[in-house]
């Protein structure tokens, strides 16, 4: 029986160690000039009327706070698959409003500080 509830402590301690950030998607609209947060506007659940709800989140962000720009990856490089993403690195001043972004965030002290922020800007297609 102890071993039973050990095992099951274990299993619990591990899935918690695994469980990932809640991450947030929308538009920047603002970056603090000092680049020490940005504005996301998410589109949250439909309200009456038939629009999305808005929600506006100030994320704060850090030194160790990883800034990735993904772009289309060219067709000879190797992914994973076909017309897939690669990341690079950005700075804090590369982040502008209207950018579209995902960003995986951790609570703290009652607000959020982004772990990552990954940046997708739109880009003309040849036809």
């Amino acid at each position: 029986m102890a071993r039973i509830v050990r095992a099951l402590a274990l299993g619990g301690l591990l899935l918690s160690a695994v469980e990932a950030a809640p991450r947030y998607s929308g538009t920047i609209v603002a970056v603090d000039p000092g680049g020490r947060s940005i504005t996301l506007n998410e589109l949250g659940p439909g309200i009456p009327g038939g629009r999305n709800q808005e929600i506006r989140r100030v994320i704060e962000l850090s030194s160790a706070t990883k800034l990735l720009l993904a772009t289309r990856a060219e067709e000879s490089q190797d992914t994973e698959w076909r017309g897939g993403y690669t990341e690079s690195p950005i700075r804090v001043t590369d982040l502008k409003p209207g950018d579209y972004a995902t960003v995986e965030a951790e609570a703290q002290n009652g607000s959020l500080r982004a772990i990552s922020v990954v940046v997708v800007r739109p880009t003309a297609v040849a036809r």
